[in-house]
């Protein structure tokens, strides 16, 4: 499944297990609806990317919002990662 959301709730329904984010979870675990299989794991980090449609101005709106995930995500993109934000 490619949807969180359908993952979850297969879960919930007793369809299985997954590996999800800590806050799409809590919640479920705190309340006892969903356990934690290998509180020991932690998975590997993965690189988060922006795409967006090549024009020779993108909006303002989107910008911003990837001027957020670097601020967010700063220091996680592998160093082959070409600098995507440069404008």
């Amino acid at each position: 499944m490619n949807s969180p959301r359908a993952v979850g709730n297969a879960c919930l329904a007793g369809g299985g297990y997954s590996l999800m984010g800590d806050f799409m979870v809590a919640r479920d675990i705190s309340e006892n609806r969903l356990v934690r299989l290998l509180p020991d794991y932690e998975p590997i980090e993965q690189p988060i990317f922006a795409f967006h449609a090549q024009r020779s101005r993108i909006p303002r709106k989107v910008g911003v919002f990837i001027d957020h995930l670097a601020e967010v995500f700063s220091g996680t993109l592998p160093a082959e990662v070409p600098d995507i934000l440069s404008r």
